[in-house]
């Protein structure tokens, strides 16, 4: 019993200390030692224990960081059950990832090879973030630090999930401070060396101009709950005030107009029949639904011509139902959307409008970096999140996917507009600062930015690539060596 408290108590501290953090963003620098417990516990377990410990770190962290999912799905089906049990069986499919990551951590200090660990670390992210069906690339190890900007710039060379490998790079160099007499000597003198590069090289890309013409976007927040309201309230208060943000974008001479998801109903085919006054000299994008078997959730750009770009990474159960026939039971019980829509057969398109190439991301497509690399490689020179977050208010969740949009500006090195129908909206420039005050969760407002627009270079994109191949690659060498070590043993 007492063995098991040192192994898994250090897990229970570490997850505990990791919620905080990601919770509380002024206590965001907690991420930067809340791992040592939990690490150090690995360090001195066989695989076993260092699997159990990274299960119990994942039922705790994962489980306080998807509260939000019980909550709504309490309120979509008024089932307080139906909540409490989908958020178990949710942190229960995503702990094990923690789990993986304690095997490999294990290893990797069995082989005194501390260097492998943090991207080991990046490595279990990615894949749980790239699982076909349940990719879900929620509650990184960078998101508590997202605030630290002139630090977190490396993920414009490797993506949010390098500043996550960082983050635990900087755990370990406590841990290695702390337990002098077991870390590799050699290995403390190269990460502390390591760490003031990274902080180096990051702060010389936040000091960067940001250089390039400029345009000038409004951002409209309708302030309407289109998930959970009154559809009343909505059909008659959603044409007057998007018609008055664009007159309003007219006469502050706007270039272009960003509305959220979903505000131009399901439209058939082009050209649209929509109630709202557009005007040839302000560019407008949209989100809708279009088409009818297959439907899509799409961008609409509007510049005297129309153009549409569908979604292509959907939420599962929210957007599409997995086997829908196979338990016909489940998706009644859980009132589950009685049709499916489609990802877009043509891939990530951007939207070439008169004066600016807009990359749309939709709503959850916000939380991938790979759908604005390819954003970036259309030749976007602006990436506009549209967003419906109205389902998980008063909960956490619109903060996280409110901060996905600051990591999409740092790794593309393109400013980011976000709007959302009940909030949060908000813009970025490509270092992530905000270019003005968010809007409010609630309120009804729209905010006139101006922005710089860089031209858009690929190389993030593949720079990105080759640290998410060469994580992938440490991990599994750490997993082939000990396949090979087992077979000699044999």
């Amino acid at each position: 019993m007492a063995k098991r408290l040192r192994v898994y108590a250090p897990a229970w501290v570490s997850a505990a200390l990791f919620g905080v953090a990601s919770q509380f963003s002024a206590l965001g620098f907690l991420a930067c030692i809340a791992l040592v417990p939990w690490l150090l516990a690995i360090l001195e377990s066989d695989r076993r224990h260092a699997w159990r410990s990274g299960l119990w770190f994942g039922l705790i962290f994962a489980g306080s960081q998807l509260v939000w999912l019980g909550q709504f799905v309490g309120k979509w089906t008024s089932s307080l059950a139906a909540g409490g049990l989908t958020l178990v069986l949710g942190t229960c499919i995503i702990a094990p990832f923690w789990g993986i990551f304690g095997l490999l951590a294990q290893r990797a200090f069995e082989k005194e090879a501390w260097w492998k660990v943090p991207f080991a670390w990046a490595a279990v992210e990615l894949l749980r973030s790239y699982v076909p069906m349940f990719a879900f690339p929620w509650a990184l190890a960078a998101n508590p630090v997202r605030e630290y900007l002139p630090v977190v710039q490396v993920a414009h060379v490797g993506s949010v999930f390098s500043v996550s490998a960082t983050v635990v790079l900087v755990n370990l160099l406590v841990l290695a401070r702390w337990k002098r007499e077991i870390a590799p000597k050699q290995w403390v003198a190269k990460a502390g060396a390591a760490v003031v590069t990274l902080f180096v090289i990051s702060i010389c890309l936040y000091l960067l101009p940001v250089e390039g013409r400029r345009l000038k976007v409004m951002i409209v927040q309708p302030g309407l709950d289109m998930a959970f309201g009154d559809p009343k309230i909505e059909a008659n208060e959603l044409e007057p005030r998007i018609n008055r943000a664009l007159r309003e974008a007219l006469s502050q001479k706007c270039d272009l107009l960003v509305l959220p998801e979903g505000v131009g109903g399901r439209v058939r085919s082009l050209p649209p029949s929509l109630p709202f006054n557009f005007d040839q000299r302000v560019a407008v994008v949209l989100g809708i639904q279009y088409g009818a078997e297959p439907t899509y959730q799409s961008a609409l750009g509007w510049d005297g011509r129309w153009q549409v770009a569908h979604k292509t990474r959907l939420v599962i159960f929210g957007e599409f139902v997995p086997f829908r026939s196979t338990f016909p039971a489940i998706a009644q019980a859980f009132k589950l959307p009685s049709g499916d829509l489609s990802a877009g057969p043509d891939g990530v398109r951007a939207l070439s409008l008169r004066k600016v190439t807009v990359g749309p991301i939709l709503c959850f497509e916000g939380l991938f970096p790979d759908i604005a690399y390819r954003q970036l490689w259309n030749k976007s020179e602006l990436l506009a999140v549209m967003s419906i977050d109205d389902w998980y208010m008063g909960s956490a969740a619109p903060q996280q996917l409110h901060a996905g949009a600051r990591w999409r500006a740092i790794e593309t090195g393109l400013p980011v507009v976000r709007a959302a129908s009940l909030g949060i909206s908000d813009s970025f420039d490509p270092k992530g600062r905000r270019l003005s005050s968010p809007i409010a969760i609630g309120e009804n407002s729209n905010r006139v930015v101006e922005i710089t627009l860089p031209k858009p270079q690929r190389w993030p994109a593949i720079t990105a690539i080759l640290f998410a191949i060469f994580s992938t690659a440490v991990s599994l060498s750490l997993v082939i060596g000990r396949r090979r070590s087992s077979e000699r043993r044999a």
